[in-house]
C-alpha cells in the first residue's frame, strides 16, 4: 500500500511485488522515501543497507551515458552539511548556502518503444 501511494503522487506505477529494483549504482529513489518531497537521488554506489529501509525503492534506472553525467556534477559538499534544511527553506536558501551544488532545472522519460 506504502508503495502505491508514493507512486501515485507522481504518476508512476508502483514496482511489481517480487521485482522491485535494488538501490544499486544508477537507481533514481526519492529522499526519505517520500515522492511528496520532490527530491530524488541517484544511487552513484551500490547501497545494499538501503533495500531493507520502509519505502526505500527505486523507481528508475540511469544508463551509461547519463551516469557518466551524474559523476561529473560538483561533489564538493559532504553529507551533513545542511542541505536538507536549506531545501526545506527553499532554492534561495540552497543557493545562498551551497551556490555550486549541481541541480536539474528539466529532466524528461524517453520511452526507447
Amino acid at each position: 500500500q506504502q508503495a502505491k501511494v508514493k507512486f501515485d503522487k507522481v504518476g508512476i506505477d508502483p514496482p511489481v511485488t517480487g521485482q522491485s529494483l535494488l538501490n544499486v549504482r544508477g537507481s533514481l529513489n526519492f529522499a526519505g522515501g517520500n515522492s511528496g518531497t520532490g527530491q530524488v537521488y541517484v544511487n552513484i554506489n551500490n547501497n545494499p543497507h538501503l533495500d531493507k529501509e520502509p519505502g526505500s525503492l527505486p523507481f528508475a534506472m540511469l544508463d551509461d551515458k547519463s551516469m557518466a553525467i551524474i559523476t561529473s556534477v560538483f561533489d564538493g559538499y559532504s553529507a551533513g552539511m545542511g542541505q536538507v534544511k536549506a531545501v526545506k527553506q527553499g532554492a534561495n536558501e540552497v543557493k545562498k548556502l551551497f551556490p555550486k551544488m549541481s541541480r536539474i532545472e528539466k529532466c524528461w522519460i524517453v520511452n526507447d518503444d
